[in-house]
């Protein structure tokens, strides 16, 4: 398929938003294996994008990376919280 990521990415105030890759441990990065699949859009069924094909080693990554977050964040009050999102 062909991929029309101009048009896609024409539309977006922010470039930097369109991301094809996995956020894990606060950086983007590719898979550890390189692979990625299609992103199609449903309503024409033309490629938007691709992401990685994430192994069972990137998902271990991400999984240790999430539970390490966890500990510090858990223990922030909502309105810290709140200010991170943002």
């Amino acid at each position: 398929m062909d991929m029309d990521l101009g048009s896609l990415s024409a539309q977006l105030k922010d470039k930097e938003l369109f991301k094809q890759q996995c956020f894990i441990n606060g950086k983007w990065e590719d898979s550890d294996n390189g692979e990625t699949f299609d992103v199609l859009n449903p309503s024409d069924l033309t490629v938007v994008g691709s992401m990685p094909n994430c192994s069972k080693s990137d998902t271990i990554k991400a999984i240790d990376a999430a539970n390490s977050s966890w500990e510090a964040w858990k223990k922030l009050t909502g309105k810290d919280r709140s200010i991170i999102i943002r």
